[in-house]
């Protein structure tokens, strides 16, 4: 059987400057006021990213691109519980920020989330999870404490 590998996509417009959403991603004071209960970030390129959920999960992951206002690369490690990749493909987060008038799109997108039984849920929790996160996101830029970042 051919094994396969599956990605997702979320998007969300801010009326807030591409600083303050990069800096939600970079800055762990920021990570935990919208994305987890705890985070640990070494921001450069080759730094580590981890944090753990709310839910306990823990997420860990090398910066493999690091394009201050544009682009940020995550390459996870191995996923407790999980069955290793059957290809040995890491899972890979693109986060990117794209100026437009007046707000700034912020893109999420995951790949190589081996399309195995087994992994249905944590692809569910991840594009599931993106669509929460995001939104969250977009609230605490657009209050107006926020926006002066």
């Amino acid at each position: 059987m051919s094994e396969t590998n599956r990605g997702y996509a979320q998007v969300v417009g801010i009326a807030a400057r591409p600083t303050a959403a990069w800096r939600a991603f970079t800055e762990e004071p920021m990570l935990v006021r919208w994305y987890a209960a705890a985070a640990r970030v070494d921001p450069h390129l080759g730094g580590t990213f981890w944090v753990r959920l709310r839910d306990g999960r823990e997420r860990n992951a090398v910066i493999d691109v690091w394009e201050v206002g544009r682009r940020l690369r995550l390459v996870y490690f191995p996923t407790p519980g999980l069955p290793a990749p059957p290809d040995g493909a890491p899972l890979t987060e693109d986060v990117l920020f794209d100026i437009r008038p007046g707000r700034t799109l912020v893109r999420v997108l995951g790949a190589n989330v081996p399309d195995t039984p087994e992994w249905v849920p944590e692809y569910l929790r991840l594009r599931m999870g993106w669509a929460y996160w995001l939104n969250q996101l977009k609230k605490l830029l657009e209050t107006p404490a926020e926006l002066a970042g």
